[in-house]
Order: C-alpha cells, then sequence, then structure tokens
C-alpha cells in the first residue's frame, strides 16, 4: 500500500510563516522555505501576503500587503497589525536601540540581554514609581508578550537572558524608530497613570 502524503512539502514553511517568524534554526522549514521560495511566494500572493526572507540575520515573515483605501472593504484582510501599549512599545524601542549599538559596535555575532538590563533601561524612562514590585511585573508581562511576538528569543541554558531577534530591524526602522521615541517622550512627559490602555503603537 502506497504511503498517503499529508501535505506537500512547501506547506510546512508556510504553516510555520503563517503562525510567526521562521529562523534558519528550524532548519528543515528553512530549507524546504529556500527550496520552494518561488512557489510559496506564489501562494502568498493569492492570498494578498508579501513574503520577505532576510538570508543574512536567517529570519523570514510575511506581512499583509496594502490594500488601496477603496477596496479596503472589499478585501478580507488575514493578518492584522499589532497594537501595543505604551510599556510593550517601550521595550521594543529600548530593545531597537541595543540592536543599533550592537551593529555599529560590530562586536558581536547576536545581541543577549538580561531582564534585569531590560529593567534598568526601561527605568530609565518609567522614573520613580511608589510600587517597584508592581513595575517590575509590567515588566516582565511585557518581556513575555514580545517573546511570543518572536522579538525576544529566551535562551534555554541561561536563566532570564534573551536574544534580541534581529527581526526588530524589519519592524522598526531608524525614522520609525525615532518617530516612535518622540511619541514616547511627549507621552512620558504628560500623565500615563493609565499606560495599559492609552498610545498604542501599531507593528
Amino acid at each position: 500500500m502506497s504511503e498517503v502524503k499529508y501535505m506537500e512539502d512547501y506547506g510546512i514553511p508556510i504553516i510555520h510563516l503563517l503562525k510567526g517568524v521562521l529562523y534558519k534554526q528550524q532548519d528543515q522549514a528553512w530549507n524546504l522555505l529556500l527550496q520552494y521560495q518561488h512557489r510559496i511566494t506564489e501562494y502568498f500572493n493569492v492570498i494578498g501576503l508579501n513574503l520577505f526572507i532576510e538570508h543574512a540575520d536567517g529570519y523570514a515573515f510575511v506581512r499583509q500587503k496594502e490594500i488601496p483605501m477603496e477596496l479596503d472593504e472589499q478585501y478580507p484582510k488575514l493578518m492584522q497589525k499589532r497594537q501595543l501599549s505604551y510599556l510593550p512599545t517601550l521595550l521594543c524601542v529600548v530593545l531597537r536601540k541595543r540592536l543599533l549599538e550592537s551593529d555599529q559596535s560590530g562586536t558581536e555575532a547576536r545581541t543577549v540581554i538580561s531582564l534585569e538590563e531590560i529593567k534598568e533601561l526601561v527605568s530609565v524612562f518609567q522614573g520613580f514609581s511608589a510600587n517597584e514590585k508592581k513595575q517590575e511585573d509590567k515588566i516582565g508581562s511585557a518581556v513575555k508578550r514580545l517573546a511570543e511576538y518572536g522579538f525576544l528569543i529566551e535562551l534555554k541554558n541561561e536563566k532570564e537572558k534573551y536574544e534580541i531577534s534581529r527581526i526588530l530591524n524589519a519592524y522598526i526602522d531608524i525614522q520609525k524608530l525615532k518617530e516612535i521615541q518622540s511619541r514616547l517622550e511627549n507621552y512620558r512627559k504628560g500623565d500615563h497613570e493609565n499606560e495599559d490602555n492609552n498610545d498604542r503603537s501599531e507593528l
């Protein structure tokens, strides 16, 4: 009896990409992506997605194509932009700046940061808090959220240490980094008692 094939081989990287970021370390899916790149690109074109492959940094992802305003209601969107509140947005900026510094120094093959370092960097923007434990818990939750998005990769053998994924470079270029920094600075000077509900950014 012949073996029944569950799916085409190129379906494996497609599923990974629909779920999130595909990294070079995911050997099987990455190699299949490169092998069937043309066919996979055609598939995503059919459903309105653009495929991006960063060979040098070893990751790939898909983004929704921009739909003209007059056609916006005619076509459904498969992927929605991420809505990030103040703290996760601030964390993205801190991590993106660290990546930029690492690239400029040219001394690190990958950029690793500890949870303690993240807390220190974020505290510079947040200032004094009467409830330090609550503030640390919020930062911890924001870190977990960015790890779910693939912006941070938790190191298995080193407790509370993360590699900053270079996919942040794709989501936040230099111009956008400056824009978000400016907005966050204006927001920091104002009242952000309800920071979880205010000033959301899209990524």
